[in-house]
């Protein structure tokens, strides 16, 4: 029998992709009571389960998976890994679940995704998350992870959270599941921080036509642009008071280089014609920072670059 987590705690995952998957699979694996929505992917999934690639290990999961919300059960902690271009989607599934979850965690990359779900369960309920991760969903029901792993988590808005004892007691699963997580208390900073990393780098692997994030730090240019970028989205967080320090800016850069020829999302839904974050990720914080006055040079032009690629995308989407 397998053996149970001491937080007895009920999980759901919708966005079982490469980060949904990868997390929620650990959990499931190491004995936690998680309940995964599919979509395309359900039937291999009941058939064949969850597989996780890590460390040339080929890790097979029987996971409790589904098709149909109102079939999970009540849940005390939703996982939310869908990428920010399938929201629309949510408008559907959120309203059929059966119960309210007590508590709702968005790993979701970008800006606006909190607001977003807080329009469904309250702001008291929503936890920010962010996975500094490298992995990719390489085949229906299968997550390759290359490295890197480390989970933070915060409530949206620390004054009117009421969930404490249940996100202590999800990273604690988590921890025990072999996730190095943090616990925060700035939802909205660790969103700004994970900006850093993920403007720059998911978006120039795009706007450079197609590159892997090795290709951005080995050319003296493209590593520039990807600094200016960080110093804007620094300066930016600062209008909204959040404190990031100058540090934060090498500190991603140096964690870039290990990861090799890594592919973020962006750029594999670039690759395949798919919709990108572009809005989510790169839009918003631009025009939260043009609100407040801030000068963003390079956010600007990157956002119009990847505008641009998002056209020759649809094109390639509409020729298949």
């Amino acid at each position: 029998m397998k053996e149970t987590m001491s937080s007895g705690l009920v999980y759901g995952v919708i966005g079982a992709g490469a980060v949904g998957g990868y997390y929620g699979g650990k959990l499931a694996a190491s004995g936690g009571d998680v309940h995964f929505l599919y979509r395309s992917e359900y039937d291999v999934v009941r058939r064949r389960g969850l597989r996780i690639r890590s460390a040339g290990e080929v890790l097979t999961i029987r996971v409790c998976a589904y098709d149909k919300p109102e079939d999970l059960p009540p849940l005390d902690c939703l996982i939310i890994a869908l990428k920010a271009t399938s929201n629309p989607a949510l408008e559907d599934l959120l309203p059929r679940l059966r119960r309210v979850p007590r508590m709702v965690v968005t790993l979701q990359n970008g800006l606006g995704n909190e607001e977003f779900l807080a329009g469904f369960f309250g702001e008291e309920r929503i936890v920010a998350g962010t996975a500094f991760i490298c992995s990719e969903r390489t085949a229906p029901g299968e997550v390759t992870h290359f490295s890197a792993g480390t989970l933070r988590l915060a409530p949206f808005r620390s004054a009117t959270f009421r969930e404490r004892e249940i996100l202590e007691s999800t990273a604690s699963d988590f921890r025990r599941a072999g996730v190095e997580t943090l616990l925060d208390e700035d939802g909205p900073r660790i969103k700004w921080l994970k900006l850093i990393w993920n403007i720059p780098f998911s978006g120039l692997a795009v706007f450079y036509g197609g590159i892997t994030t090795d290709q951005i730090l080995a050319v003296p240019e493209r590593l520039a642009l990807a600094r200016e970028l960080m110093e804007e989205i620094v300066a930016g967080a600062r209008l909204y008071g959040i404190e990031i320090s100058e540090k934060a800016i090498e500190k991603n850069i140096e964690a870039t280089y290990p990861m090799g020829a890594y592919r973020p999302s962006m750029l594999v839904d670039f690759l395949n014609n798919r919709p990108m974050e572009i809005e989510a990720i790169v839009g918003e914080p631009l025009r939260r920072i043009k609100a407040r006055g801030g000068t963003c040079t390079a956010l600007e032009r990157l956002y119009r670059g990847l505008v641009e690629r998002a056209k020759e995308s649809e094109v390639g989407r509409l020729s298949r």
